[in-house]
């Protein structure tokens, strides 16, 4: 142990339940945790059911454990991206029309030096 207190494996391991956590520490047993998962897991598959309003609070207490797997992952995601995504699509659309009117004024000058 870092803080130079030795570590008493046995009973570490003694205080772990089937799952490999303890639940005293963390206030829950591995029958609620395989309970969450399926909750989870089925959510997964119905994210219209997830998306509605029964749900929000359930949203709420996942977002600290979703952004930590941003993190993980390196995702740069969320509104953040779809606000960027949107700024760019626009961005292009301004560039391919000022490309039509510089072609434009470019075919009206080579036309003037033509005449």
């Amino acid at each position: 142990d870092s803080s130079g207190e030795e570590v008493d494996l046995e009973e570490v391991a003694g205080s772990l339940n089937d799952h490999g956590f303890n639940e005293e520490e963390l206030g829950f047993s591995g029958a609620e945790l395989e309970t969450a998962q399926r909750v989870v897991e089925a959510l997964g598959r119905n994210l219209a059911a997830f998306r509605s309003q029964p749900f929000k609070a359930m949203r709420g207490a996942l977002h600290p454990l979703i952004e930590e797997q941003m993190k993980n992952y390196d995702v740069r995601g969320g509104m953040k991206r779809k606000r960027k995504d949107a700024d760019e699509i626009t961005s292009l659309k301004e560039q391919d029309k000022d490309w039509i009117n510089r072609a434009g004024l470019r075919a009206k000058r080579l036309a003037t030096l033509e005449a």
